[in-house]
C-alpha cells in the first residue's frame, strides 16, 4: 500500500516534471539544456528523492512550477498566471513549512512581474494589477489557512504544529 502511495504521490509526479522539464530545457538551451534537464532528474538528489515518501521533491516541484507560471506570459489567464501560482506556494507551504522562504522570493518575483507594465493609463494598470495580486494572495492564503485549521484540532491553536511536541520525556515523542 505504502508503495502505491509512494509511487502515485511522490514518483510519478517526479517522473512527469522531469519529462517537462527536460523538454523545457531543451527548448531554451539546445542540447545543452537537455542534458541539464536529465543531470537534474537523474544525477542529483532528485532521483533519491524520488523514491521515498517525502514530500521534499512535490513540493520542489510546487514551487518551480509556481516560478515557471510567474515567468511566463503575464496576459495567459487569470487562473493559470495568477491563482495556481500563488495555490501552488501555498500548498508547498501546507506540505513543508520551510519553503515559506522559497515561496516568499518567488512571490516578490511575481509581484516584480505583474506591476511591470508597459505605460500607458496608470489607474486602470494599477488597478489591474492589484485584483491580480489579490487573486494570487488569496490562492496562497488557501492552503495555509486548511493547515491553520488542521493545526487548530490536532495540536490546540493554529500556529501550533506537530514539532512542538518533540520535547523529551513528551507523550507524543514517545508513541
Amino acid at each position: 500500500k505504502l508503495w502505491c502511495t509512494r509511487a502515485l504521490t511522490v514518483s510519478l509526479i517526479s517522473a512527469i516534471f522531469a519529462v517537462f522539464l527536460i523538454n523545457y530545457l531543451e527548448k531554451i538551451g539546445g542540447k545543452t539544456g537537455k542534458v541539464l534537464g536529465f543531470a537534474y532528474a537523474l544525477g542529483s538528489m532528485v532521483y533519491c528523492y524520488s523514491t521515498v515518501f517525502y514530500a521534499h521533491q512535490l513540493v520542489a516541484v510546487m514551487l518551480f512550477m509556481a516560478f515557471f507560471l510567474a515567468r511566463e506570459k503575464k496576459d495567459s489567464g487569470l487562473f493559470i498566471s495568477d491563482f495556481l501560482p500563488g495555490f501552488l506556494i501555498g500548498l508547498s507551504f501546507f506540505f513543508e513549512l520551510p519553503s515559506l522562504l522559497i515561496g516568499v522570493i518567488i512571490g516578490c518575483y511575481y509581484l516584480f512581474r505583474v506591476f511591470l507594465e508597459p505605460p500607458g493609463n496608470k489607474s486602470d494598470v494599477l488597478r489591474k494589477n492589484f485584483h491580480r495580486f489579490l487573486l494570487f494572495a488569496f490562492a496562497s492564503f488557501i492552503p495555509v489557512m486548511f493547515l491553520a485549521a488542521y493545526n487548530n484540532a490536532c495540536f490546540g491553536g493554529p500556529l501550533k504544529s506537530g514539532y512542538s511536541f518533540l520535547i523529551e520525556g513528551s507523550k507524543f515523542r514517545e508513541e
